[in-house]
């Protein structure tokens, strides 16, 4: 056949970390230029560890079908002369292999000029770290740096020698200064509720700041922190919130002196997940005499714990706060009430210091703005086009501002905008330390005051700044808020790859709404197979922010879809989809009708089909159906070497891998001795198929099942024979159990 083809990979690295992305950029050349030839497939393309981001092939309007290292073209791309193609791939897990992928035409199979591709991924670097090594009370030394130590302050720290606290109040009263305050004055750990997306980053953000008072040495702490997060990661989600909040309060008890506070800000902009955990930690920190809490939100949040309202100031402490300009105390008395730390701010900065007043007396009082937000108004008529403009647009961006992305927005160098935001009339509504709006009621206002043309068309101009640094999260992130027919369309080609990049990342927030953002315009132009990917996809990020009854409505409705379209892939997708959900919600039963039917429409797609069963033999451990589990892992074990030949053995070290961890719950659970007289079942069916490797593996298995959990010299000796795959299991379960 007159075809040749090649690969190229971008960036070719020795190895690779943890969400890391590989660009393969493939070329196929037609040699017969009289003959069209029709791409079917690609085989063995997609290599372990990694997941396929590109979904569609725009420019051959192809879409793409991945059965495990494997992808279809749906339709075949027509290739008359030559073709080139991107494929997006990100690291998901840590794997040392290799690639050896073949195109597919007309059942005949090229192998590329490339041949064989090895690789590493390795767990050498944390996901999670980046999102939580930033301190929380980093950006508030400024405003801690003016602070005074208020009567509110002092009974909350008497209150907080006995029991837990939440304070509560109107925006601008001075909540987050309270904790942080109390945060320095007791070594106690702040934190931001509103920046974190799942139970797990919440902990393992309180897990960094612990090791960062157990050893200022960074290299340390990262090696620490890597060690906790591989442990968690290889865990199921509630196993690992459990170990995650047990290393937590080991470390709280570590480094307290006689107490150590968590200070828990913004539980009103927090997400329903990390409301139940902040419950859940005041729960088992109740009688912890060494650990505290104290939160903070606009309402009361019902924790069970002790309430306190925070109104403000009181007139003795406006006279401190105000006193070096000698304030007059009928001035302070003249002021609205209740006294707002804001306001008092505002005060200070905008009439005391710009107008270089010494004594502050009731004349000046009475001509200031009535409140906050009529500061807001005088703020805003001070500031020139070119300084509304630039807060409008640090204001766009979720968090730190990239002053690179404005200029390019603005047609200024970057200079030029880091020396405007220094200046008199802004420098002080931002924080220093990471130039994000000083408080959130002022980013509101300023909100209000963006107009929707001035939004769209800043945000096209950011997101084409993204497109030139090929920065697709950001890009994605801009393009929610565009709405010409242009940047719709380039959304849709890009918002598959932002949106696997944010979830395995752990922007789960943010990844929510790109989906919404693909839903709606899938809904617009009337694509109901992107409608019930969207939807699906929504479900999935909303299980993983605690929210499983909103998740299950939302694959629901991509099930619906996916009927009318017969999509027999997307079906079995969402079929397996609410099987997990309703595992989540303890209805086991249910979850095991919806899984049989998944697996029935899976039979074509490999992927899928595996991770149907896996879900089959949960719900069958759930439900104490022994023999269904190991029927189960037979059947499975069936179809992978029925795929053998196409996948190269992919699917049937995958299947052993998922028997290898359900060895791992039958031994952290101690359940040998009701599974023991079930391996029969496997060893008679790899004694028919003749594979005698696995019989003496099961076997070693069996022998330690009746004898209770244990492995005796006897067992040990039995594995030197086995191959190198299952010794290094072995090696490992060995190590773990008891001698007898």
């Amino acid at each position: 056949m007159d075809v040749k083809w090649e690969y190229e990979i971008s960036p070719r690295k020795d190895h690779y970390e943890l969400s890391d992305t590989v660009t393969f950029t493939i070329k196929i050349f037609n040699l017969n230029k009289e003959k069209t030839y029709e791409i079917e497939a690609i085989t063995d393309i997609i290599p372990l560890g990694f997941k396929l981001m590109t979904q569609t092939i725009r420019e051959y309007d192809t879409n793409i079908i991945q059965i495990d290292s494997t992808i279809k073209f749906n339709p075949p791309i027509k290739l008359c002369d030559e073709i080139k193609f991107n494929l997006k791939m990100i690291a998901i897990s840590d794997h040392t292999g290799y690639i050896n992928p073949e195109i597919l035409i007309s059942q005949t199979k090229i192998p590329s000029k490339n041949g064989l591709w090895r690789y590493e991924i390795r767990y050498t670097a944390s996901i999670y770290e980046p999102l939580v090594r930033n301190n929380d009370i980093t950006s508030l030394r400024t405003l801690l740096s003016n602070a005074i130590e208020t009567l509110i302050m002092r009974k909350i720290m008497e209150l907080l020698k006995t029991e837990n606290v939440q304070i509560y109040g109107a925006p601008g009263a001075g909540k987050t200064i309270i904790l942080a305050y109390i945060a320095e004055k007791t070594n106690g750990i702040y934190v931001n509720a509103e920046t974190k997306d799942t139970a797990e980053t919440l902990l393992l953000y309180i897990i960094y700041r612990a090791l960062e008072k157990l050893t200022q040495e960074t290299a340390e702490i990262k090696s620490m922190f890597l060690k906790i997060e591989k442990h968690v990661k290889a865990l199921k989600r509630e196993e690992a919130k459990y170990a995650l909040r047990g290393i937590m309060i080991d470390l709280l008890e570590k480094i307290a002196k006689s107490k150590t506070f968590l200070m828990i800000d913004s539980l009103d902009k927090a997400t329903e997940e990390i409301r139940e955990e902040v419950k859940e930690l005041v729960k088992i920190l109740k009688n912890r005499e060494k650990i505290g809490i104290l939160a903070a939100s606009r309402r009361e949040e019902k924790l069970g714990i002790k309430t306190v309202e925070v109104t403000g100031f009181t007139i003795e402490e406006a006279l401190e706060y105000l006193k070096e300009y000698q304030p007059e105390k009928e001035a302070v008395e003249a002021l609205p009430k209740p006294i707002l730390p804001i306001y008092l701010y505002y005060l200070k900065e905008l009439e005391l210091k710009r107008k270089s007043i010494e004594k502050f007396t009731k004349e000046i009082a009475e001509r200031l703005p009535k409140s906050v937000e009529e500061w807001h108004e005088q703020i805003w008529n001070n500031l020139n086009e070119e300084e509304k403009t630039i807060l409008k647009l640090i204001a766009m961006f979720p968090e730190k501002p990239d002053l690179v992305a404005i200029a390019h927005a603005i047609n200024k160098k970057y200079e030029e905008v880091a020396k405007i935001i220094r200046e008199e009339n802004i420098r002080y509504l931002l924080k220093p330390e990471n130039d994000t709006i000083f408080h959130d009621l002022f980013k509101e206002y300023i909100t209000k005051k963006t107009e929707e043309y001035f939004a769209q068309e800043y945000a096209e101009k950011i997101a084409e700044h993204y497109k030139e640094t090929q920065d697709i999260e950001k890009e994605a992130y801009f393009l929610t808020k565009t709405k010409k027919k242009q940047h719709k369309e380039r959304f849709l080609e890009i918002w598959y790859q932002a949106f696997e990049k944010m979830y395995i990342t752990g922007k789960y927030k943010t990844a929510q709404k790109t989906l919404k953002h693909a839903l709606k315009i899938y809904e617009e132009i009337g694509n109901k197979l992107g409608m019930a990917t969207a939807l699906g996809n929504i479900g999935l990020v909303l299980m993983d922010l605690g929210e499983p009854q909103k998740a299950l409505e939302y694959h629901q409705k991509a099930l619906k879809i996916d009927e009318e379209l017969g999509n027999k892939l997307g079906m079995a997708q969402d079929l397996g989809n609410i099987g997990l959900v309703l595992m989540d919600l303890g209805e086991p039963q249910k979850a095991l009708e919806h899984f049989r039917m998944a697996k029935r429409l899976a039979v074509e797609y490999p992927n899928v089909y595996v991770v149907v069963c896996k879900g089959i033999v949960y719900c069958c451990v759930a439900v104490h159906c022994w023999l269904d589990v190991f029927n189960e892992f037979v059947e499975l074990f069936t179809y992978a070497i029925k795929m053998y030949s196409q996948d190269k053995g992919v699917l049937f070290r995958r299947v052993w891998l998922d028997f290898f961890g359900f060895l791992d719950y039958v031994r952290e659970n101690d359940l040998w001795g009701v599974v023991a007289e079930h391996f029969d079942v496997l060893i008679d069916f790899f004694r028919k198929i003749g594979d005698n490797y696995a019989v003496s593996f099961l076997k070693v298995i069996k022998r330690v099942a009746e004898l209770g959990g244990c492995v005796s010299d006897e067992i040990r000796g039995a594995v030197t024979n086995l191959p190198e795959f299952f010794r290094a299991f072995l090696d490992k379960f060995f190590a773990k159990l008891k001698s007898c």
